[in-house]
């Protein structure tokens, strides 16, 4: 009760929750705090798992100063689910169900959590195992995506077709429209500016080191590429010029961990470099079946020992380790029939930005006008190394396998996104980014200065 007075009186306030359904519905859907007060004949509580109820007592939003926690520590939080948990079991006037997955989203095994085990041991549990059919489960995987947002206005016809007059597709681009028409039209046709982030401003000096690192080597081809130290000083030269644009702590760190990491890529891979590697090769113009044009840019290319073409390195300076970066590498599951519609609404459809890159980039070269690299192979490079503990860093280097089926759908997805740029489809969008939250609450319109007000404004 003294943390409730103390919580009424901050500015916050109390938590208000609100249930939804009337008295004479049939079936109706509450969390346990909204079941506070209400019986029921039979109350089925769903998710009993451990990793359900263990992130229950953990506060995800702010926490109370320790001098103001009347029971600090686990102990406390545990007993706090244990009530909740009691709450939602005592809701039931007749018959009681609980129920726990055995295996979580991702196929990994759960477990039921803490109070069903004490339930078990003190009084037993009849158990029955329920297999649901896999039909079902994909049904309610369907259900959870996101229904499609309603549409937005169009922009300006005349804006969108002189934007629109030398349009080339790009690897950006088409990756920006199928997560979002709208925050490609802001972002890649538009271009309205906004702040860069560090992982950005840091990417881009790294990038940049590297360049200059092989463009020094292959103007000096009688001495051997330079060494780690040269490679750190590049990229150095090169951050400092983004220092006003980062506080100062920020700065620092990127700073130091940009030329701790190129001096141990240095190390790792300078052995394999060939100072006859092409950097930065830009591709103006390709033209794929179906006469949609292609531009890009290759960050490397290195030419294979017996001639049989040229191996394409990306360069990336995130995590290889972290979930995003595995799922970025995930190849589109094969569906002839896919629409634009389904990879908006399934990411697994559409698969990974970085998988759709690597085959942009080798379908890029294959049909580039002038011809002038064959891809043998395309890999996504990572700066950052793979570390566990008591084990030597791994450098991650993805190898893109470009089949024929991967082709295939890449090729289908640029020729829809490219006509439907050209159509100006940018009515719907991924209803999550900044940019839809833009459309769907714009900012109210000026209203016209009266007489008084622009005497007030002179």
């Amino acid at each position: 009760m003294a943390t409730w007075s103390r919580l009424a009186g901050t500015k916050e306030g109390l938590p208000v929750e609100q249930a939804s359904g009337s008295d004479a519905a049939r079936l109706q859907l509450l969390t346990a705090h909204a079941a506070k007060g209400l019986e029921f004949e039979r109350v089925w509580v769903l998710g009993c798992q451990k990793s359900k109820w263990a992130k229950a007592h953990r506060n995800d939003g702010y926490k109370l100063p320790p001098l103001l926690q009347d029971a600090p520590g686990e102990a406390a939080a545990e007993e706090e689910s244990r009530r909740l948990f009691f709450v939602a079991m005592t809701r039931a006037q007749e018959h009681l169900t609980l129920s726990y997955a055995r295996t979580d989203d991702k196929g990994k095994d759960s477990s039921e959590c803490l109070f069903v085990s004490e339930l078990r041991v003190a009084i037993g549990l009849s158990e029955i195992a329920c297999e649901v059919p896999a039909a079902v489960l994909e049904a309610a995987r369907r259900q959870q995506l996101a229904p499609p947002p309603p549409a937005a206005p169009l922009p300006d016809p005349a804006v969108l077709s002189a934007l629109l007059a030398n349009f080339t597709l790009s690897a950006t681009v088409l990756n920006a429209y199928l997560r979002c028409p709208i925050g490609c039209y802001y972002e890649q046709l538009l271009k309205v500016p906004g702040p860069r982030g560090e992982a950005l401003l840091f990417g881009s000096a790294v990038h940049g080191a590297l360049e200059d690192h092989f463009r020094l080597g292959q103007r000096q081809p009688e001495q051997p590429l330079g060494d780690a130290e040269a490679l750190a000083a590049s990229f150095a030269a090169r951050f400092i010029r983004h220092r006003h644009e980062l506080p100062t702590a920020d700065f620092d760190r990127r700073q130091y961990a940009g030329k701790t990491l190129l001096r141990a890529y240095h190390a790792r891979w300078h052995a394999t470099w060939q100072p006859t590697a092409v950097v930065e090769h830009t591709v103006s113009r390709a033209v794929v079946p179906g006469g949609v044009a292609l531009k890009g840019k290759l960050d490397r290319l290195d030419p294979r020992p017996d001639g049989a073409g040229h191996d394409v390195v990306d360069y990336k300076t995130g995590n290889p380790g972290n979930q995003s970066a595995k799922d970025n590498l995930l190849a589109a599951i094969p569906n002839p029939t896919a629409s634009l519609a389904d990879w908006h609404q399934d990411p697994k459809q559409r698969g990974g930005d970085y998988w759709r890159q690597g085959v942009f980039y080798h379908l890029l070269l294959t049909h580039d006008t002038e011809a002038r690299f064959r891809p043998a192979s395309v890999s996504f490079c990572y700066i950052k190394p793979i570390e566990k503990a008591g084990e030597a860093p791994e450098y991650a280097r993805k190898r893109i396998v470009v089949t024929p089926e991967a082709e295939a759908t890449v090729l289908a997805q640029i020729q829809a996104v490219d006509a439907a740029i050209r159509n100006h489809e940018f009515a719907h969008g991924c209803g999550e980014c900044s940019w839809c939250q833009l459309r769907r609450n714009p900012a109210p319109a000026l209203e016209p200065l009266t007489a008084d007000r622009q005497q007030l404004n002179a």
